[in-house]
């Protein structure tokens, strides 16, 4: 069981020299934290190289977590109930220090809760959730096993599967969102948690919202992940209250390993949904579930959210995709045609890209009539032609 430590690990991988780590160990000293935490906020070492570097040193301890001799003693410094409500457990112990698994190492809150029950300094190391149930299962009992919520877990609706980064087109007007949202699909729950994806209709938010879910699951089979909208949400939330079954409602999206909640614009602002909205959110991201929400608007403009729920948000990564530029627009057209059965020329789509709305879904929609009535017709297209098209079809002014 015995591991190195995260400093040690980063010096000797060259991640980090020897004289980043003892200023980020001096900072760790006199104001606490995790060093992890300390390196990313100094600027030593980026969130999204950390995390994929702890994933393989901590790699052996997946499999065998739940089949390994833990000494009892060690097990019983965290009480079942706490272990299960932050998904992690003792692995090692010593007068001063106790090694856990946790599915997020970097969450401070989940960190320093366990440290006040145990009553020593904690040195969390990462573990991916499906292995923490199991075993959670075989040292803690039966209540906490893989099978917990499987019937819950499956009415959670999943992501359109058309909709993954493999088929998003990037440009400079979305790229750092797309970065951000590949991050929480390939490591949900550590990096960008709670995400915020904002901007305009029609800029490919709900692509990438279902694209980290494809993702995660494409990575790990069994992880349950829900996508929903953000008032669908609601309405199931406001039906709990009125029938005195909110437990059931919070027991059960806790199964949900990622929570993908569209268009959170429309939440309403009622008291009692917003407080168990707020409820939910922190529980999720305390035990490393990932949530992730689009928006039309920015997080402070939101005065549907309560101001509870936006400190939630600010915690995590708020991020914006920007106005769709003729270049990224013709990207997208040149993308949406393969596989067409009418093509249009470079030279045309350069120019349908310049004339139609900042809008890809307007832009598809133009595209595929556009290719019907030139199938149709079977005419060969010319500016003239297809801006007469356009016009006839709504998509442009005469």
């Amino acid at each position: 069981m015995t591991r190195k430590r995260l400093g040690s690990l980063l010096v000797e991988e060259r991640v980090i020299s020897e004289t980043q780590l003892n200023r980020a160990l001096d900072h760790q000293r006199e104001r606490g934290g995790i060093l992890g935490n300390i390196l990313v906020e100094l600027g030593y070492i980026e969130a999204n190289v950390l995390m994929p570097l702890l994933a393989r040193h901590y790699a052996r301890l997946q499999p065998t977590l739940a089949d390994c001799r833990i000494c009892p003693k060690v097990i019983r410094l965290l009480p079942a109930t706490v272990a299960r409500e932050f998904c992690a457990m003792p692995i090692n112990a010593t007068r001063t220090e106790v090694t856990i698994a946790i599915s997020n190492p970097m969450n401070d809150r989940a960190v320093q809760a366990i440290s006040s029950y145990i009553r020593r300094r904690v040195r969390p190391v990462l573990c991916s959730q499906a292995t923490l149930l199991r075993a959670l299962a075989v040292h803690y009992g039966s209540e906490v096993s893989g099978a917990v919520g499987e019937t819950e877990a499956e009415s959670f609706r999943r992501p359109p599967p058309g909709f993954v980064f493999d088929n998003f087109v990037v440009g400079d007007a979305n790229r750092a969102t797309y970065l951000a949202a590949e991050a929480a699909g390939n490591f949900p729950g550590t990096t960008h948690n709670p995400l915020f994806i904002y901007g305009n209709v029609g800029h490919g938010k709900t692509h990438l919202l279902c694209a980290i879910g494809n993702r995660t699951v494409a990575n790990e089979e069994t992880r349950h992940v829900a996508w929903l909208p953000a008032s669908e949400l609601e309405l199931e939330l406001t039906e709990a209250i009125k029938t005195n079954s909110v437990g059931a409602f919070r027991a059960k999206y806790q199964h949900a390993d990622v929570l993908l909640l569209d268009d959170i614009q429309f939440l309403a602002g009622r008291h009692g949904v917003q407080r168990e909205f707020g409820r939910l959110f922190g529980l999720l991201c305390s035990q490393g579930r990932q949530i992730a929400v689009t928006s039309d608007r920015p997080l402070e403009e939101l005065d549907v959210l309560t101001e509870e729920i936006r400190s939630q948000f600010s915690n995590g990564a708020a991020v914006r995709v920007g106005t769709t530029s003729v270049a990224l627009k013709t990207a997208i057209i040149m993308a949406k045609q393969k596989g067409a059965a009418a093509r249009l020329p470079d030279q045309l789509v350069a120019e349908l890209a310049r004339q139609l709305p900042d809008d890809i879904r307007y832009l598809e929609g133009a595209l595929r009539n556009l290719n019907l009535r030139l199938t149709l017709t079977e005419e060969e297209p010319t500016i003239e032609s297809m801006q007469q098209m356009l016009v006839s079809m709504g998509s442009i002014s005469g």
